[in-house]
């Protein structure tokens, strides 16, 4: 039996023996020799009886309370003697024997009640209340001590999602909280309190001063509460009963780690078995073992619950070190010296060794304890009181939440308070060893139940109520070294997963973009931690740890002795920022495919884990500093950290290999400018360490002394830029669709990086360290290290310092590709607004640009590709070049340069701004946003550190109330809502700083509407915010409000005060004279470079050294030859030219030079377009810089000696508009002289080509044709034309529908679609029109190459909306829809809304371009030799010659099919989203052409449908819109192989040559001889080599070749490739692939391609009648073609008299030959007579009389009339319609505007369709 189980239930007297002995030894009880133990009562005896056989039920207990009395006078006297609580080896021998003998028959009692099996049965808590009661009543004895009761602190602990309550008034520390009683009995009126919901669990802080003011106390805690004397005596028998239940709590999870393991075995065993394995894991089985005691531990804590002595005692027996050594100190000898054996209940020898073993499964290993520095391990480990035990299960078992609700119930006994904290935390690294094991089996089986987070959230439950006690943390600190074992377990946990960093510096690496293959050095040791693999970050089992520290470091005195201790921070705290530092590296994936698995969890991990671990305890740390005012700690900060930043930059810098000598394999760190190009980690958290100790640590005098070290180190102070820097630049590179194919793996960390509760963590310091680095290195420097990371140096061509041209000297620019000559000058029509405004004031005498002599440096801007050679040639598939810049890219790289420049000049924060305006900013931004409510605005401001609170509530309300005015809800909306506040408009003119919104935004999208919103509301308020009396300028673009800053002294911190450097510097000039000349005056990129000029002005002002400002200003006025602008330019000069052009377009020349030099533009905030920035510009320039005032004064002087003369004011008046008049004059024939040029050479090209003389060019119709003018909502262009220069589409969304090809035969019966439904079921379908265009295509296949020219089918339907939009303006809008949709991203194709009616878009259609071409009309086309002279033309000529390369490329841009181009999209899209009868009915193969032919044809179709079922469309004549821009498509994609097709078919169709001759064979050789082979197709010159060899196989030659061989080896089937017979193509097809190349001829008057189409059509017709006739013939059976082929029948009645003859012709051709007709029966016609397989889509299967057939063949031939029509009427030729119905064939004829001429075919004619197709 198992210890403790000494008495049989039936007899007092089953006294048992010891068990066997676990070293193998034998009891010595079983021995005849030892006499049983018997104790000094039986089970009839009144006071054992009542008590074992008590009922609650009984009437009368008073015999039960009095045997609970003796009981009780029994331990009376025994604790009044101070008799121990359990009898031990030598603890008991002072006390006389009758103190002994009760003492021993109490226990031997107790031992009879509370055994293994009792204590899992409710029937013992009964007795056992009882027996607590002694002798009382239940309830009286309950009730009398919680008047007893008295703590200075609560007790109450509830578990997690409980209510609870804060008291900011109150409250001490952000973490206290109280329970519902204390809070509602002090009542906290007027106070700042929250009720929220306690996620972790938590203890009520009533009563503890270091967590609350006594303020917030209630009555029954703290020190004025009424304290009681405390009576031990009144708890004498419980104490005794609380000993006895916790050893018995104890031993039932002795031996856990024998139980663990027997469970393990069973997992193997059930895991062979395939059997579930989950319910072995280490939580489950903690779980169990706690199920067993859950009775006695509520009981347990029911005891504690009553308060007053029942606490007290409970806490002292648990401290009570002399009862646990005599509950352990027995062994076996102490058994065996006695002849009477007495095995009691105890936690002796019997199970030490299990536990033992218990201890040693917490046991941490050697590498684990010299992580945590552990050398005594069992001394920690060792168990001394009860309540170390409790501690040891309450991690054994994973952290019970019953077990530490009763370890907690105790906290407000001081000593046990104490003495739990130093256990729990000298116990501290076995709990993160423990919670380590969950997350490593939960990562390893899966997350079923998720163990971890319960644990971690139980933990932080213990440590809590410590650690928000600074007393008692100081004390921890002190005893268990505690801050630094927080740290170390931290690292244990965080550390788990380490890896080499890729991250480098050196030179040779910069443009490595391999990641797998990275040359990492060999002696690299820096090692990051790897968030995927490390199991306690993949479920969440270290924020536990973070709690803690966080609690911990929100003391003042705690996190200022960490910084000066010898270990924690400097080691410890130093090692885990090492391992964060460069951790979750991304690479850029710069070609090939994209990025497989797009998981964003990683991302969020990091973020969270550096802004919990790092940001969190840096800003506690920097705090408490401020607040102490300790300079020691704030130096001792800054020197560790950056000691550990220059030991990573030093290693970044190596990169050894093999033998080599480090000190010449270690790049110099001044040839190192830039971090590597195509790799970023987001994660610098020792730069952000470093930078806020600088920026917060300031204020003290000591630590400025100490920082002048560093501000000397220049080289230092670059490195240390440089990895801040290049977050930055990923963050453009992103903005500029560089990392596309990363799919989110950028996006979600630009995106985190900017989130306005952390920001703060992130970008603040990133931002403060480049400001700091940059304020104090050389500035021309900096600007070259800008152009470098944001990859621009090889676009920007600035003079070195002796004014040679140069590229920036920064990285190897040997490598960049320059295939464009630098010297190129632009083309005279490229000249924009600014240049030109720039251009022309040359004559004016005051401009250093007039000095075209001089030679002055050169500064240009290319616009080029940039590529370096791969540094891993050698690497397999790495081996094409680099790409470093493309065009698309350019202009979001520079504009995130400036933004960055604009950021580090006008920011103020953390350099010198006062908090409170700082929070004025980020609410002013955040409500420019949008408006927002109370508590989403107060999450808008990060705060720093666990208490930030306490610096931003006291100040919030003031500042919303100050900028914000609160909007009620609407009430009646009938739903809650809560009321919003909004930015005031005057807020927007005094406070909204464009910058800084910039800054805050996640991408430039996210802020150009309130940019946009800022620019509306000045143009709104111009007039009262900035009203400028006397002048009206001319309507301009308004310029973002940009705010000019103060860079007076006290301003910033003076490590950056002379940020303003970098804007006074030549390389900044040269940059921003690039600048204005590239862009116009409505980019953003310009108004920032002119807005940062501005600033370096005023900057340049307030320097106090007069020589050193002198040479400031002296820069503005330094000239370079800019060779955009053609001229030499100073950005003086620049300003001052465009300012006056602009001033005197607006007629206030004189007022605008009046008002900038007496400085009315001079001021913080304006209002207005260009004219008025520039105007800022020259006036500050002017306030402080004499030769640039002169100037102007000069200027005014000449404008007002224009009015100086006394005339009159009409006089003035007439001569400025003169003036004005001859300036136009002037622009507008430079602009016609540059048109003219361009079209002679245009004309003259022209006239060559085609062989006219100037007379034959002026008898061209010059008369404009009808130009369709479209609109474009994006832009809001409107009535514009589709050029070549602005194409314009249509949005089109790409779908599938059957409608025309799901028809059935006519003959069928009518059925609803449920029917047909059902029969498709129940049996054989009626066979739709698609079934047989599978089974004609199956069969043209089989016999021809080039099959896919005969019919073209497709299922795709083009739906528009009918809005059309600029071809650049939509794939703008649609990048910008698919960055704001994460899905988008990823699916180019997904549907976008339309920007005007939100239909759903997924295409784009390209409309026909405006050529712009003269027409010449050609007469009439009777003559056949004209037509098809004429016709050919039209195909020949399909290909557009251009006279202009950029034209032609325009053109073939506009109609590409090539990757992402506009008709490719269409194809991709019906791949995409076709089913399988899509993919049935189309071909593939077919040519680009062929495929938007057969989308017209379907749509044609479609509406032909439509309206003879009356159904109107959903958006009117929408669907007809498409078709004549779908015509112009195919014409620009065909090629040479559907040309020649054409023009074939177009010489069968009208010149009809070579007649056939029969020849009386009895084989097939012979029938198809020919007079002139191999002329099908022309000379085939221009052929390729495969489209020869196809021309080959379809020759006459090559026909007669293969058909000689017998006809018996031929089956129908049989793959024999022939000419293509005309009658072979479907009549609808052949007709809109011949009328496209009319319809789009650009040459031909509308008369012409009218009169062409119906000659077309006549054609077509007549051979369609001959094609549906001879089908007709063949099905109806042999017998109607032996009529009338013999004459027996000479017409068929019913048809009209045009074609009645027409059966017998066809049917006299047959029979002609009878072998011949011999064989056409044989392979058309069943001898059975049965209708032979032949396909149509329009006729009868069975066989037909006349009636029928004459019927079914004006049928066909209407309906292809109708088609006719409806295609012309689409194209725009006609708008007449052919009346629905059966109508004569005339009346259709008549209704087209054809003549029944078209239907008679000539017998040479009929006979030769005849015998070509036959066959087929």
């Amino acid at each position: 039996m198992p210890p403790g189980d000494l008495y049989d239930k039936s007899s007092a007297n089953a006294i048992a023996a010891a068990e066997n002995m676990d070293d193998g030894r034998t009891s010595s009880a079983h021995n005849e020799d030892v006499q049983k133990y018997q104790p000094s009562f039986t089970i009839d005896d009144w006071y054992v009886n009542k008590i074992m056989n008590y009922n609650d039920m009984e009437p009368d207990l008073k015999k039960v309370y009095e045997a609970a009395g003796y009981w009780k006078e029994i331990a009376d006297r025994l604790r009044a003697a101070d008799f121990p609580l359990f009898p031990g080896v030598s603890n008991t021998e002072k006390f006389n024997d009758a103190l002994r003998e009760d003492a021993l028959k109490l226990d031997d009692f107790l031992d009879l009640l509370i055994t293994k099996q009792s204590i899992q049965k409710e029937d013992l808590y009964k007795k056992l209340r009882l027996l607590i009661a002694q002798g009382d009543e239940y309830l009286k004895f309950k009730e009398k001590m919680k008047n007893l009761d008295f703590s200075l602190k609560c007790n109450e602990i509830w578990e997690n999602d409980s209510v609870a309550y804060r008291c900011s008034t109150c409250a001490l520390t952000p973490c206290m909280s109280l329970c519902a009683a204390c809070f509602e009995s002090n009542g906290h009126a007027g106070h700042d309190f929250t009720r929220f919901f306690s996620r972790e669990g938590g203890a009520c802080d009533c009563g503890n001063e270091d967590v609350i003011k006594p303020q917030g106390f209630c009555c029954k805690h703290g020190a004025s509460a009424l304290r009681h004397d405390t009576n031990f005596l009144d708890v004498s028998l419980p104490e005794f009963i609380y000993v006895k239940l916790l050893v018995r709590l104890f031993l039932e999870w002795r031996g856990w780690s024998d139980r663990f393991a027997e469970a393990r075995i069973a997992r193997e065993a059930a895991m062979e078995t395939l059997q579930p394995t989950s319910v072995t894991s280490l939580s489950y089985h903690c779980d169990e073992d706690i199920k067993s005691a859950r009775l006695l531990i509520s009981f347990l804590q029911e005891c504690v619950n009553y308060g007053g002595p029942m606490r007290e005692s409970m806490a002292r027996i648990l401290l009570d070190k002399k009862l646990y050594e005599a509950l352990t100190e027995k062994s076996s000898d102490h058994i065996n010296s006695g002849a009477i054996i007495r095995a009691d209940v105890s936690l002796d020898w019997r199970t030490r060794i299990h536990f033992e073993n218990d201890v040693n499964s917490i046991k941490l290993s050697e590498e684990r304890c010299k992580i945590f520095d552990i050398k005594e391990q069992d001394r920690l480990l060792k168990c001394s009181s009860l309540l170390d035990e409790l501690v040891f299960w309450i991690i054994r078992q994973t952290f019970p939440q019953n077990l530490i609700n009763f370890s907690l119930s105790m906290l407000s006994e001081t000593e046990y308070r104490n003495e739990l904290a130093v256990r729990f935390f000298n116990s501290y690294p076995m709990v993160a060893n423990c919670i380590n094991e969950l997350c490593l089996y939960q990562n390893q089986h899966g997350r079923q139940a998720d163990a971890v987070q319960g644990a971690c959230s139980r933990v932080i439950h213990v440590s809590v109520q410590m650690l928000s006690s600074e007393a008692l943390c100081k004390e921890l600190n002190r005893k268990c070294n505690l801050v630094n074992t927080v740290f170390r377990a931290t690292y244990f946990l965080l550390a788990e997963r380490t890896d080499l960093t890729s991250m480098t510096l050196h030179p040779k690496l910069r443009f490595w973009d391999y990641e797998n293959d990275f040359p990492k050095s060999e002696s690299l040791t820096w090692r990051v931690m790897n968030i995927e693999q490390n199991a306690s970050l993949s479920q969440h089992g270290y924020w536990f740890v973070m709690g803690d520290m966080q609690n911990l470091l929100s003391h003042a005195s705690i996190a200022v002795d960490t910084v000066l201790h010898p270990v924690a921070f400097c080691e410890t705290y130093t090692n885990l920022l090492c391992r964060m530092q460069g951790m979750n590296q991304s690479w850029r994936i710069i070609s090939g495919h994209h990025r497989e698995h797009d998981v964003s969890e990683p991302v969020q991990k990091a973020f969270t884990l550096e802004f919990e671990t790092s940001a969190v305890t840096l800003f506690n740390i920097v705090s408490a500093i401020q607040s102490k005012k300790d300079t020691n700690a704030a130096i001792a900060f800054f020197d560790h950290i950056l000691l550990v930043l220059k030991i990573w930059l030093d290693e970044l810098r190596l990169y050894l290999s093999g033998d080599q000598d480090p000190e010449e394999t270690t790049a110099p760190k001044d040839q190192i400018g830039a971090c590597p190009a195509y790799t970023v980690s987001f994660h610098i958290p020792l730069h952000r360490h470093l930078s806020t100790a600088i920026s917060h640590f300031y204020i003290f005098d000591e630590f400025r002394t100490h920082l002048v070290e560093l501000l000397n180190d220049e080289l230092t102070l670059r490195l240390l830029m440089l990895h801040p820097l290049r977050v930055q630049v990923a963050r453009t590179e992103f903005n500029a669709n560089m990392w596309v194919r990363n799919g989110n793996q950028l996006r979600a960390q630009v995106i985190i990086y900017t989130q306005p509760h952390i920001n703060t963590a992130f970008q603040s310091p990133d931002i403060d360290l480049i400001r700091f680095c940059a304020a104090n290195i050389d500035p021309d420097w900096l600007i070259e290290a800008l152009l470098d990371n944001f990859l621009l140096s090889g676009n920007f061509h600035l003079p070195n310092r002796t004014g040679a041209l140069v590229q920036v000297p920064v990285t190897n620019n040997e490598n960049y590709s320059n295939n464009e000559n630098n010297n190129e000058q632009p083309m005279e029509d490229e000249v924009d607004l600014i240049r030109d405004e720039a251009e022309g004031l040359n004559e004016d005498p005051h401009d250093e640009g007039n000095e075209l002599e001089e030679a002055k440096p050169r500064v240009f801007f290319e616009r080029k590709q940039v590529e370096i050679s791969n540094p891993a040639s050698s690497v397999e598939n790495h081996r094409h070049p680099l790409v470093v810049m493309i065009g698309e890219w350019l202009d979001s790289m520079i504009h995130g340069m400036l933004k960055l420049l604009c950021e580090l000049v006008v920011i103020c924060v953390n350099c010198g701004e006062v908090d409170r305006k700082t929070y004025k900013a980020e609410v002013v931004n955040s409500l420019a946003m949008e408006s927002m409510t109370h508590s989403r605005l107060r999450g808008c401001i990060t705060e720093k550190g666990s208490r930030g609170n306490e610096t931003i509530d006291p100040v919030f309300d003031n500042i919303l109330a100050e900028v914000a005015d609160f909007v009620e809800p609407d009430p009646t909306s009938g739903a809650m809502k809560q009321g919003n506040y909004k930015l005031k408009p005057e807020m927007w003119f005094e406070d909204f700083c464009p910058v800084f919104c910039m800054m805050r935004a996640a991408a430039p999208r996210y802020c150009s509407g309130v940019l946009a919103d800022a620019v509306k509301r000045d143009k709104e308020n111009a007039s009262k915010w900035f009203p400028l009396d006397g002048v009206k300028l001319r309507s301009e673009v308004f310029w973002t409000p940009f705010r000019l800053v103060s860079f007076e002294k006290g301003v910033r911190h003076d490590s950056v005060s002379k940020i303003g450097r970098i804007l006074v510097c030549d390389r900044f000039i040269q940059l921003s004279l690039c600048l204005l000349a590239e862009y116009t005056d409505d980019d953003l990129a310009l108004q920032m470079t002119v807005y940062l000029l501005t600033l370096g002005v005023r900057y340049a002002m307030s320097i106090e050294d007069d020589e050193k400002r002198e040479s400031a200003l002296a820069l503005f006025h330094k000239s370079y030859f800019v060779t955009k602008l053609k001229s030499n330019f100073s950005v003086f000069s620049f300003f001052r030219r465009v300012f006056l052009r602009k001033a005197e377009v607006s007629e206030c020349k004189r007022v605008l030079i009046e008002k900038v030099l007496n400085g009315r533009f001079n001021a913080i905030r304006v209002c207005g377009g260009a004219t008025v920035y520039f105007a800022r510009f020259l006036a500050v320039l002017c306030s402080g810089d004499e030769v640039s005032r002169a100037i102007l004064m000069d200027d005014l002087q000449q404008e007002m000696s224009l009015v100086a003369t006394p005339v009159k004011d009409e006089e003035v008046e007439k001569k400025m508009e003169q003036r004005k008049k001859e300036e136009r004059e002037r622009r507008k024939a430079k602009v016609m002289a540059s048109f003219n040029k361009n079209n002679k050479t245009v004309m003259a090209h022209l006239m060559d080509k085609e062989g006219m003389t100037q007379a034959d060019v002026d008898h061209i119709d010059t008369s404009q044709p009808n130009v369709k003018l479209y609109e474009c909502p994006i832009c809001g262009d409107i009535d514009s034309p589709c050029t070549l220069d602005k194409p314009f589409c249509m949005l089109i969304k790409v779908s599938t529908n059957f409608a025309a090809e799901n028809q059935v035969e006519r003959s069928s019966e009518e059925k609803t679609l449920l029917e047909a439904e059902k029969e498709n079921y129940s049996q054989k379908p009626n066979k739709t029109r698609r079934h047989w265009i599978n089974v004609r295509k199956e069969l043209a296949n089989y016999h021809l190459l080039h099959s896919n020219l005969l019919e073209n089918v497709t299922g795709v339907e083009l739906k528009t909306c009918g809005h059309t939009s600029h071809v650049e303006c939509f794939a703008k809008y649609r990048r910008s829809v698919q960055m704001a949709d994460l899905r988008a991203q990823h699916d180019r194709y997904r549907e976008i809304p339309c920007p005007l009616c939100r239909f759903p878009v997924n295409g784009v259609l390209p409309l026909t371009v405006d050529l712009g071409f003269e027409t010449n009309s050609k007469g009439s086309f009777d003559d056949r030799h004209k037509a098809f002279t004429t016709l050919r033309g039209c195909v020949d000529n399909a290909r557009k010659t251009f006279v202009k390369p950029q034209d032609e490329k325009s053109y073939r841009k506009h109609y590409g099919c090539e990757e992402n181009g506009a008709l490719s999209e269409i194809r991709l899209n019906r791949q995409r989203h076709d089913d399988a009868a899509e993919r049935r009915i189309s071909d593939s193969r077919c040519t680009n052409s062929s495929f938007f032919l057969a989308i017209v044809v379907a749509t044609i179709e479609r509406r032909m449908i439509f309206k003879k079922l009356e159904i109107s469309e959903r958006r009117k004549n929408t669907t007809s819109i498409v078709s004549e821009h779908l015509l112009a498509s195919s014409v620009a994609v065909s090629v040479q192989h559907d040309e020649n097709a054409c023009i074939a078919a177009l010489n069968e169709l009208i010149l009809q040559p070579n007649t056939i001759v029969r020849t009386s064979q009895t084989s097939l050789e012979g029938l198809l001889t020919v007079s002139d082979p191999d002329s099908d197709f022309g000379d085939g010159s221009d052929l390729m080599a495969d489209e020869r060899a196809a021309l080959r196989s379809t020759s006459r030659s090559e026909r007669v070749r293969r058909h000689s061989m017998s006809f018996e080896s031929l089956g129908p089937l049989t793959p024999v490739t022939q000419q293509v017979p005309l009658l072979l193509y479907e009549p609808r097809s052949l007709l809109t692939r011949l009328s496209a190349y009319v319809i789009d001829n650009r040459s031909l008057s509308k008369e012409d391609k009218t009169q062409l189409c119906k000659v077309l059509a006549g054609y077509i017709v007549g051979m369609a009648a001959v094609r549906a006739t001879l089908r007709l013939l063949l099905r109806g059976g042999s017998r109607r073609l032996r009529r009338l082929a013999k004459g027996q029948q000479s017409v068929i009645p019913g048809l009209d008299k045009t074609i009645s003859d027409l059966p017998r012709q066809i049917s006299t051709n047959l029979s002609s030959s009878e072998p011949f007709f011999t064989s056409v029966l044989l392979v058309g016609i069943d001898e059975s007579e049965e209708p032979a397989m032949i396909d149509d889509d329009d006729v009868d299967f069975e066989r037909f009389d006349d009636a029928h057939f004459a019927r079914e063949l004006n049928f066909y031939l209407v309906e292809l009339l109708r088609f006719i029509c409806e295609l012309w009427s689409e194209s725009g030729l006609i708008s007449r319609e052919v009346p629905d119905g059966d109508i004569p064939l005339r009346e259709a004829l008549k209704a087209v505007g054809l003549d029944t001429s078209c239907l008679r075919n000539s017998p040479d004619q009929v006979s030769r369709y005849d015998q070509m197709y036959a066959f087929f």
